[in-house]
């Protein structure tokens, strides 16, 4: 279980990286980007479920390539 403490760090670190943009529109893609970065350092199944949706997973070899690249890391 990740804590809520982490959970707020990294909610906080990307409304910090959003609202230091020279722009008031945010993309929803660079939202995503931001989240799953966070995640992947957070949790590792919770940016697996993440990414399987973001990514748009098709087929369990997408599930396997993503999981080989995580666990390389």
């Amino acid at each position: 279980p990740v804590s809520i403490d982490l959970i707020d760090q990294a909610v906080n670190e990307i409304d910090a990286i959003l609202r230091k943009k020279e722009t008031t529109e945010i993309s929803s893609k660079e939202v995503g980007e931001l989240v799953i970065k966070r995640l992947q350092k957070l949790d590792k199944v919770a940016y697996i479920r993440f990414a399987s949706v973001y990514k748009e997973f098709a087929a369990i070899s997408d599930f396997k390539k993503e999981i080989r690249e995580l666990v390389s890391k």
